[in-house]
Order: structure tokens, then sequence, then C-alpha cells
């Protein structure tokens, strides 16, 4: 709840967010969608939005054989459009479209698969060890040590 800065009126800013755990197993939240004031939504409108919208980005925009919450409200429908759409505009979600398929499906095509085993390189050149040995012993002065011992 915060002030609307529109209508002065104290009211609710509405986020979408998802959940998530990090390494160490604590929760984080991701914002996907900042809807805003919402006023001219009743609650039931509100929940049923909130609904829809989650179900249609989990099932990234196919269509359901049963779904679940549906509406006849205009008005609910036209918001879970604005949001969805403003998702993907901003790539909040993840969408495959049929644009996106056929180009994954062409770059696969030129792709050529290659069996690591069947490599060989005779020139292989590696600097990583052998610079970090010289370099201790040569700090370590155990080459002028050697060199004395004859």
């Amino acid at each position: 709840m915060r002030p609307n800065p529109q209508t002065g009126k104290y009211s609710g800013y509405y986020r979408l967010v998802e959940s998530y755990r990090k390494e160490s197993n604590r929760v984080r939240h991701r914002t996907i969608l900042n809807a805003g004031y919402l006023d001219d939504l009743s609650t039931e409108q509100l929940n049923l939005t909130q609904k829809i919208l989650t179900k249609k980005v989990s099932n990234g925009n196919n269509k359901l054989l049963f779904e679940t919450p549906y509406t006849d409200d205009a008005f609910v429908i036209q918001h879970v459009d604005e949001f969805y759409n403003r998702m993907v505009k901003e790539k909040h979600i993840d969408v495959i479209n049929e644009d996106t398929d056929k180009k994954s499906s062409k770059k696969l095509s030129n792709k050529q698969t290659i069996y690591v085993d069947s490599i060989k390189n005779k020139d292989v050149r590696e600097i990583g060890a052998e610079w970090m040995s010289f370099q201790a012993l040569d700090q370590l002065q155990i080459g002028l040590f050697l060199k004395n011992e004859g």
C-alpha cells in the first residue's frame, strides 16, 4: 500500500513476482511485471487476472485443453493480454513462437557433430603449470643453490 500520485489516495501497487531458491536455500523474489495501481479492478477481478496470467505464463501461451481459470469479463481479458504482452516485450519470460522455433531448427540443421575422441593434436602447448614452477624455483633461488653445489 502506498499513495497513488495520480489520485492522491492510499491504494495497492501490484507486482507479479517469481519466487526461487538460491544455492544457500534462501528464498528470493524476482519481479516479472510491475502492474502498478489497479484501482479500477475488483478483488475478484484481480485474483482472476493473476490466476489466468500465471496459467498463461506457465503454459507458454499454448492453448490448454481445459482452461481452469476462465472468464467472460472483457476487462480482465484486456488486462491479461496487456500484461502478458508487456512481459514478452520486456523479455521477462521465455516464449517459444513459430518464428523462433523455425529459426532454432534452421540453426540446428547447420551444425555438425564432432566426436571428441577422434580429435588429435600433436602441437599442444601449455604454460600455466610450468611457468608457476619456474617462478617458484626463481623466488626460492634453487637454481643458484644447485649451481653452487655443482
